[in-house]
């Protein structure tokens, strides 16, 4: 999750004000929060969940994150209006088998053109999808080199993005706006998955 506005204020941080950004990592490595001149950043890596702990991981824990953050901005910025927040979910699919039928398990897949091989070995594509004037969707996928001949991995990448250039809001009003592109987000995973998709999700 990230947000910002205009390069035209800065972050009032007396022990890290002549750098650019700051990032503060999580003794495990795999939660991570990105301070910039005009952005702030809140991410989640694996593992996502702690079995040993329900109120560890998933949802629940990033948005407590997301306010812990947002509050300690909130009093650090001198912002007062932002005009850019995004969520974010990067997927990484790895599919057991050397030879792979994309369209089993991503609905969004590259078209099959006549004339040309059925087979190929790399793709990226990147489209963007607009909701309304101020909520967009960038929808990527692509393949990723795999680490064993047996097994093919790809990318899917889901950025769920309000803008607001002439309209920003306040810093109150951006809980409500990451709620709405959480909503926005979860659908569109649904919507491009498969079945076999989500079982390889489950077995993670």
């Amino acid at each position: 999750m990230d947000f910002g506005g205009q390069p035209n204020q800065s972050i009032n941080s007396k022990t890290k004000k002549e750098l650019n950004r700051v990032e503060l990592v999580n003794d495990g490595g795999n939660r991570l929060i990105g301070v910039g001149k005009d952005n702030l950043s809140i991410h989640m890596l694996r593992p996502y969940l702690d079995l040993s702990k329900f109120e560890i991981g998933g949802w629940e824990e990033f948005d407590k994150r997301i306010k812990n953050a947002l509050e300690a901005y909130k009093k650090l910025s001198e912002r007062e209006q932002i005009n850019r927040v995004s969520v974010r979910y990067i997927n990484k699919i790895v599919i057991p088998a050397e030879f792979v039928r994309l369209e089993e398990y991503l609905k969004c897949t590259l078209l099959q053109i006549e004339g040309l091989p059925q087979n190929y070995s790399d793709f990226f594509n990147s489209s963007e999808y607009n909701y309304d004037e101020n909520h967009s969707l960038i929808l990527t996928y692509a393949s990723l080199p795999s680490s064993t001949s047996n097994q093919k991995e790809c990318l899917l990448d889901l950025d769920v993005i309000w803008h607001h250039d002439t309209n920003p809001i306040d810093k109150n009003g951006i809980l409500k706006i990451i709620t709405n592109l959480h909503h926005y987000a979860g659908i569109a995973f649904e919507s491009v998955v498969t079945d076999k998709a989500r079982e390889l999700f489950n077995a993670c």
